[in-house]
């Protein structure tokens, strides 16, 4: 775990203008299993029962699980009572909160805002993965040329930090497969600016998103897609 997640002593108020992002690891939650079937809602647990393999429904009732005790506890409810509202698109909310989560292997991300756009990925960075055809295929111009200019060893990292940021802004905006990745270009380097540098959208425009690394932990890959109205982000660990 990067030195920048931290356990908070006490649970924090969601300020307005703030993003909290939550760093869980889903081992640590197995255990937890029976209280989190418990709080999902009927169609979370038919969603949860159509996976094949034991690991991926486990992940989904632990991530869902931990999704609705987190809102539970900023909305001041009990998490079995949320009812997520659903946009034209699918993208959930509730209430005057806005979140996006995604999960890889052992670790989940959540991110909230008061009534911002959010948008969070995370992946597992394959160490042997060959991503050219995939990158060829949703990565810009730009963006696919800056990668064929790195040296071998430093492209699979590369291609992990540009997917990452793409799905982040991609989730962000909420327009799934209508929006397409290659309508946009990254930074696939590191920059303590926004990562985001063109959008090629009448829509859209580059300066109003922030997009940052999040470094959850090692061999991991992920970031954070939020407006730039957002000035703060805080970033604590699940425990």
């Amino acid at each position: 775990m990067s030195n920048d997640w931290h356990v908070p002593i006490k649970f924090q108020i969601l300020k307005p203008c703030e993003a909290h992002i939550w760093l869980v690891s889903i081992k640590n939650f197995i255990f937890k299993l029976e209280e989190f079937w418990q709080i999902l809602s009927c169609n979370e647990k038919k969603r949860a029962q159509r996976f094949v393999f034991t690991q991926h429904q486990e992940r989904f009732i632990v991530v869902h699980g931990a999704l609705r005790q987190l809102l539970a506890n900023y909305l001041s409810t009990s998490p079995e009572t949320i009812d997520f509202i659903y946009d034209s698109y699918g993208k959930p909310k509730v209430e005057n909160i806005s979140f996006n989560i995604s999960h890889s292997r052992d670790l989940a991300l959540f991110a909230f805002t008061k009534n911002f756009d959010v948008g969070v990925d995370i992946e597992s960075v394959k160490k042997d993965f060959a991503g050219d055809n995939i990158a060829r295929r949703f990565f810009s111009e730009y963006e696919m040329q800056t990668l064929l200019k790195l040296p071998i060893t430093e492209r699979t990292s590369a291609f992990f930090n540009c997917w990452t940021r793409k799905e982040a802004f991609i989730k962000a905006i909420g327009k799934g497969l209508s929006f397409p990745l290659n309508k946009f270009d990254v930074n696939i380097g590191y920059s303590q600016k926004s990562l985001l540098l063109n959008v090629r959208s009448n829509e859209y425009k580059a300066s109003d998103w922030k997009l940052i690394d999040l470094n959850p932990s090692q061999n991991y890959a992920a970031a954070l897609a939020v407006r730039s109205s957002v000035d703060k982000i805080r970033r604590f660990y699940y425990k």
